[in-house]
């Protein structure tokens, strides 16, 4: 459908008791006078043209009318202009803040709302917030905050916004947007008053429905992720060959029955090799298939007759750039709808059921450490990045989804929602077809979903399109829809799983960070971190203030960051002093630093061991020492659920994600377990 006429779209707005200037449309100069003189001088008058979209740029938006000759004048300019057919009289807005709101409505998030301040700062300054449609009041309240015109908002040279009635007209915009399918709206310039607003212009566009993501059966997932007959199509006994890794990682759990199937093969490390799934004596739970791309639409055809999960390692599809890439692949989403079947992949390394099932072509996997954590990733570089970086973090599942041409991001965050054991869920992103039903599905989670979007520069954005096969995205909406349904977002893969630690092993649950060293420059260099990210770093009571001067000696630095200095080197008021401030009602969590200095400031593991092993509210600690020395004060520590690291500004940006994601009150997850209860 065309664009309605700014007199549309300010009927419209008046619906749903939006504030705009009054305005009449006028098809004669007669009543183009006598609606000036009914507003009263001065007046605006505007040119109504459906081939015109831009009217400032046509000339076809007159100011500062004053008087009826003006007004006759303007009205023949203006019913001359290409198309016009009318021409609106509106009363002259008294100026204010200038402020915009803005709707759209992206391929894969479905509508968003924008709001910016008005002029040059959305458009040159990018100041502006997205998030997508419904809003919240909460959604609203924080778009608002997150512009930097919002000091210029809430208080500015004896001038205040009613920031109240500007949440409303969000609000307002939201629920029309939905009611009337609105897919494009220009609400610009706004003016914000002291006391109330005005909406100066409009533009509004109906939009149409959008597509939803086929229903995802966890039942379905769930076999297929603890399947126990697997059949491997494209087997090799070519140690260089992907069929004969994929062999070789299955063989790691000998409870699996592994089907190999070669036509030119007998057997391939003692396990026999059927000529084609036909021949398989069983229905299978999996069937993964690493054969060149040409062939997968046939096997996959074959397979749905034996099976109900699949795995595509196979690449060749929508992410190559070749003619037939994309239409393959959505042929095998035609087929997996036909059959009642999950396609994995294609173009992925593979998916791992940390402890029992490794159905990839990377048997390192099989050393992984079985945990609450759950890696979902479009890349499979990322997860052998992580794979090789924290070999020490147990992890549930580790599911490389490839180019998604069935099974999405939606489906698997339904599936470990409901698995018990996972209670943690990290993402990488890099583009998706159904971002709306992930955003749904992560507000729907009742578990902490920690997510990464890659593609921030451009070039980075276009890099994932050529990687992925599917669009990127713009990053600030995702970011803005991912924290707007309750995932924590992070920046890099390392952070992923560093924020991950932390709210795993210490059941961090909000409030703010006290930061403890016996090594001053450690603390300021944290302190520095944590605020810089956004962290929460918590203001001692009066009561915890006067304990530590009382326990202290004046040479110490005795707030926050407390440097005990030498005294930390008593076993007795170190402990004391952490307990005074785990006491401390302002405090959430304990940052503790030492870099460990021989020969005389070395304090043994077992002493924080010690001072360590009651502690009631949630510890992070940053340790520096020799290779040898850290490794080994990092497993006895962490042993007590409280996570170690070697860098302050790791340990510090992480802690300050956290406790940011907690204080927006957007934490979704079951974080409550304290850290008494986890040890």
């Amino acid at each position: 459908m065309d664009f309605l006429s700014e007199y549309e779209s300010k009927e419209l707005l008046k619906r749903y008791n939006i504030n705009c200037t009054p305005i009449f449309l006028c098809s004669n100069e007669d009543e183009a006078v006598n609606k000036a003189k009914e507003l009263g001088f001065p007046v605006v008058m505007k040119v109504v043209s459906k081939s015109i979209i831009h009217k400032s740029d046509a000339g076809g938006v007159l100011l500062n009318l004053n008087s009826e000759e003006e007004v006759r004048q303007a009205f023949r300019k203006l019913i001359a202009l290409e198309g016009a057919y009318a021409v609106t009289v509106q009363q002259m807005a008294e100026k204010g803040i200038e402020v915009m709101v803005g709707v759209s409505e992206n391929e894969q998030f479905g509508k968003f709302i924008l709001f910016g301040m008005g002029g040059i700062f959305a458009e040159v300054l990018e100041d502006y917030s997205l998030r997508l449609i419904p809003l919240t009041r909460e959604d609203a309240e924080e778009m608002i905050r997150e512009t930097k015109g919002y000091r210029i908002l809430k208080g500015y040279r004896n001038f205040k916004a009613d920031i109240e009635n500007l949440t409303e007209l969000l609000l307002r915009v939201s629920e029309m947007v939905e009611r009337e399918n609105i897919a494009e709206m220009d609400l610009n310039p706004v003016f914000a008053y002291e006391d109330g607003y005005m909406v100066v212009d409009a533009r509004i566009r109906i939009g149409r429905e959008r597509r939803e993501l086929r229903e995802t059966n966890t039942n379905l997932i769930r076999e297929i992720l603890n399947a126990k007959s697997i059949a491997v199509v494209g087997a090799s006994s070519n140690p260089l060959k992907v069929g004969y890794s994929v062999i070789k990682s299955l063989s790691a759990n000998k409870k699996l029955r592994i089907y190999p199937i070669n036509p030119k093969l007998n057997e391939i490390d003692g396990l026999r090799v059927y000529k084609s799934i036909a021949e398989i004596p069983e229905d299978l739970d999996l069937v993964v298939i690493a054969v060149p791309s040409e062939k997968v639409l046939q096997v996959v055809e074959e397979a749905a007759e034996k099976t109900k999960g699949i795995f595509i390692i196979s690449s060749g599809f929508r992410e190559a750039e070749i003619e037939y890439g994309a239409e393959m692949q959505n042929r095998l989403k035609e087929v997996a709808e036909k059959n009642g079947i999950r396609i994995f992949g294609p173009n992925s390394f593979g998916m791992i059921n940390v402890g029992w099932m490794n159905a990839s072509f990377t048997p390192m996997f099989n050393e992984m450490k079985a945990g609450k954590v759950a890696l979902v990733s479009q890349s499979g570089g990322i997860c052998h990045y992580i794979m090789h970086n924290f070999r020490d973090v147990g992890f549930s599942y580790i599911i490389h989804l490839g180019n998604r041409c069935d099974v999405d991001f939606p489906d698997i965050i339904r599936f470990l929602n409901e698995d018990e054991r996972t209670e943690i869920i990290t993402l990488y992103i890099e583009g998706l077809d159904y971002s709306r039903e992930l955003v749904t599905e992560i507000k729907r989670c009742s578990k902490p979903v920690i997510a990464m979007k890659a593609g921030k520069s451009k070039k980075a954005d276009k890099v994932s399109k050529s990687h992925t096969g599917s669009l990127a995205g713009d990053y600030r909406l995702y970011v803005s829809s991912l924290h707007q349904a309750g995932a924590l977002v992070v920046e890099n893969p390392t952070q992923l799983i560093d924020v991950a630690r932390i709210i795993e092993m210490t059941g961090f649950r909000g409030g703010g960070i006290a930061i403890a060293t016996i090594q001053a420059g450690l603390g300021f260099i944290a302190l520095d971190e944590i605020e810089t990210n956004g962290g929460i770093v918590a203001e001692l009571e009066e009561n915890t203030v006067r304990g530590l001067k009382e326990i202290l000696p004046p040479i110490t630095m005795r707030e926050n960051p407390l440097d005990l200095s030498f005294s930390g080197l008593n076993t007795d008021l170190l402990k004391e002093s952490l307990n005074l401030l785990q006491n401390d009602s302002n405090v959430g969590a304990i940052m503790f630093l030492y870099a460990v200095s021989p020969p005389s400031w070395i304090i043994p593991v077992e002493v924080f061991i010690d001072v360590f092993k009651d502690m009631k509210k949630p510890v992070i600690v940053v340790y520096s020492s020799t290779d040898e020395d850290y490794n080994h004060f990092k497993s006895r520590i962490e042993a007590l659920n409280i996570p170690v690291f070697s860098s302050i500004e790791r340990a510090s940006k992480a802690l300050a994600v956290v406790s940011r994601w907690l204080a927006d009150g957007r934490a979704n997850g079951s974080i409550e377990k304290s850290s008494a209860e986890k040890k």
